[in-house]
Formats: structure tokens, C-alpha cells, sequence
């Protein structure tokens, strides 16, 4: 499952990521970007229109368990 970090020490509270989240997965609280995890979609354009780079996207991916490999 992806999981979307924010550096809050980092963030200037500009609002970019919040305008440019379709789904409503961000809001700023006391000026900093805060995460609504029940709506992030993990689309990654928060991260990419961060002027301070204070948001990341983790991506975990597994090809296959040992388990299931022959």
C-alpha cells in the first residue's frame, strides 16, 4: 500500500499540494499540509508540485513472495 509522508518541517504552508489534489487527500492545518489518509490515492502530484520538497510518496513493491517462486 503506498503511503504518502509529509515533512512538516519542511512545509511552508503555500497550499499548492491542496489545490492540486483531486482527491481531496490533503487540507492545510495551522499552515502546514496535513494528510486525509481515507482519501490520498498516493497520485504522487503533491510531491511533484512541492517547492520544498516536504512530501514523499513511499511505493512498496513485491514482484513475488520466496514462497510462490519455484
Amino acid at each position: 500500500m503506498p503511503k504518502l509522508e509529509i515533512e512538516h518541517s519542511k512545509c511552508q504552508g503555500c497550499g499548492l499540494c491542496v489545490c492540486i489534489c483531486a482527491s481531496e487527500g490533503l487540507e492545510l492545518i495551522d499552515f502546514k499540509s496535513t494528510l486525509r489518509e481515507q482519501n490520498c490515492t498516493c497520485c504522487g502530484l503533491c510531491e511533484s508540485v512541492c517547492p520544498r520538497n516536504a512530501i514523499s510518496c513511499q511505493l512498496n513493491v513485491v514482484l513475488a513472495e520466496r514462497s510462490a517462486l519455484p
